[in-house]
C-alpha cells in the first residue's frame, strides 16, 4: 500500500488476516509503516547500500506513539542523509549498541584506575585512601552504573546518603572526581563532561584537640609503662614520642629510613613530603631518643614493624593501649601533631617559623593555631595597667557597691 504517511494515514491502518501491512511513503522513498496483527504501528527505513544488486536493509525508526509521524519523517530523511555519504546507519545503530554492551561500569574501570593510574601518580597514603573509598562507599551504592551514563544526579544521591558523615562525604566525591577526570582523559567519557563539577562539599566542623600538660605527662608515663609491661614494643613507644616532639605527620614520620636521619647535624630529610623535599631539624630530645634506638639488620627503618624489613603497619592498636594506661579519653595520633603547634605558639614562635616546622605550603594552614598565642594587645594592656597603677594608689580592683 503507497500513501503519505500522515497521522490520519497512520490512526486508520489495520492489519487483517493474521498478517502485517506496510504503507510506503509516496514522498520519502523507503519510509515505511509497519503494522503488525497485534495493532503495533513501527515507522521504518528500507535502503540498499550499493544501488538494487546490494541486500534490503531494513532500519527501525520507532514505535508510533513514542513517535508522531512528523517526527518519524524526520529521523528518515536524516538516515538518508547518511546513506547519501556512504555510511550505514544500521552498522553505526549496532556499533553504538554493542559499545554500551560493553562500556565499562564504575566498579569494573576504578580496578583499571587505582592499578594503572593510582599506583604511578598517587602518594600511597592518598592511593589506600581511594581504594577503601571505592570499597566502603562508591562502589557498593553507584559501581553497577556505566561510566559513560553516570549523571550528576547520580553523584549527588551518593553525597546524600552520606550526609550524616561530611568528612567522609567530601573525601568520596573529591575520590570519585579525580576518577572521573582519569577517566575522560582516557576516552571513557564521550562528553567529556565531569559528573562531580559542580558539587558543593559538606561543610566539615574541625575537629582540634590539644593535649594539655597533665594529659602530655600522663601520656610520657603510659609510654613507659606500656614498654615495661611489654605491651608496646621499644619501636611504638619510641614513635609516639617523637610524633609529639617533631610534629611531622604520621606517615611521614612512620615511613622514616635511617638513610634519612643525620643525627650529627641534627636533621631529618623528608624526600617526598606534601610540599616536597624538605629538611626538618629535630630537637636534642629526639636525637637522644634515635640514638637510644635499636637498629635490625635489613630493616631499613627507623620505627621497625612485627614483619621483616617494614617499619610499623598498624599503630592503632597500640595507641588505644597507651590511651587507657594514660587515662586520656578522644585523642588520635594527629592531635600529637596538633598539640605540638600548640606548644610552639603558647612559647611565642611566629607562625611563619612553626609553619616551617609543619610543613605547611600556605601560612592560611597555620593560622589556625593563632588563636592560642598569648594576645599581645592584652600583654600591652597589662604593661600600661602595671606602670600608672601604683601612681594612682591602686592596690586591687575595686569591689562592686564601694564608694569613692
Amino acid at each position: 500500500m503507497r500513501k503519505k504517511i500522515v497521522k490520519s494515514a497512520v490512526d486508520g491502518a489495520v492489519a487483517t488476516a493474521g498478517k502485517p501491512i506496510f504503507i510506503f511513503d509516496t514522498e520519502l522513498p523507503g519510509f515505511t509503516l509497519k503494522i503488525t496483527p497485534t495493532g503495533r504501528k513501527v515507522f521504518q527505513l528500507r535502503y540498499r547500500m550499493g544501488g538494487r544488486a546490494a541486500r534490503l536493509v531494513t532500519y527501525t525508526i520507532g514505535r508510533y506513539g513514542a513517535l508522531t509521524p512528523e517526527q518519524a519523517r524526520k529521523i528518515a530523511k536524516k538516515l538518508v542523509g547518511m546513506i547519501a555519504d556512504g555510511t550505514n546507519p544500521a552498522e553505526v545503530k549496532k556499533r553504538d549498541k554493542q559499545e554500551l554492551t560493553e562500556a565499562p561500569t564504575i566498579s569494573r574501570l576504578s580496578k583499571d584506575f587505582l592499578d594503572l593510574y593510582g599506583a604511578t601518580k598517587l602518594k600511597p597514603r592518598t592511593l589506600t585512601e581511594y581504594r577503601r573509598n571505592f570499597n566502603s562507599h562508591i562502589n557498593p551504592a553507584i559501581g553497577h552504573l556505566k561510566v559513560r551514563d553516570t549523571a550528576h544526579s547520580d553523584v549527588e544521591r551518593l553525597q546524600h546518603s552520606m550526609r550524616d558523615t561530611p568528612p567522609t562525604a567530601n573525601r568520596s566525591t573529591s575520590c570519585l572526581s579525580a576518577f572521573f577526570s582519569w577517566a575522560i582523559r582516557s576516552g571513557y567519557r564521550p562528553d567529556r563532561l565531569n559528573p562531580v563539577s559542580g558539587l558543593k562539599k559538606y561543610k566539615e566542623e574541625p575537629r582540634r584537640r590539644y593535649l594539655s600538660r597533665p594529659e602530655m605527662s600522663a601520656l610520657g608515663a603510659a609510654i613507659q609503662s606500656c614498654e615495661q609491661t611489654e605491651n608496646i614494643s621499644v619501636w611504638q613507644g619510641a614513635f609516639f614520642r617523637c610524633l609529639l616532639l617533631t610534629a611531622l605527620r604520621r606517615d611521614e614520620l612512620r615511613t622514616l629510613r635511617w638513610r634519612q636521619v643525620d643525627l650529627d647535624r641534627g636533621v631529618i630529610l623528608l624526600e617526598d613530603s606534601k610540599v616536597g623535599r624538605r629538611e626538618v631539624p629535630i630537637s636534642l630530645a629526639v636525637i637522644r631518643i634515635l640514638q637510644a634506638l635499636p637498629q635490625i639488620n635489613g630493616n631499613p627503618y627507623v620505627f621497625c614493624g612485627a614483619r621483616a624489613a617494614s617499619p610499623l603497619i598498624n599503630i592503632a592498636k597500640c595507641w588505644k593501649r597507651i590511651l587507657k594506661e594514660a587515662k586520656i579519653a578522644h585523642a588520635r595520633p594527629h592531635d600529637l601533631r596538633h598539640t605540638a603547634a600548640s606548644v610552639a605558639v603558647s612559647a611565642g614562635a611566629s607562625i611563619p617559623l612553626i609553619g616551617g616546622v609543619l610543613g605547611h605550603r600556605s601560612s592560611m594552614t597555620t593560622e589556625r593555631y593563632a588563636h592560642l598565642a598569648p594576645s599581645p594587645v592584652r600583654a600591652t594592656a597589662e604593661t600600661i595597667g602595671a606602670e600608672i597603677a601604683p601612681l594612682l594608689a591602686i592596690t586591687s580592683p575595686p569591689r562592686g557597691g564601694d564608694k569613692a
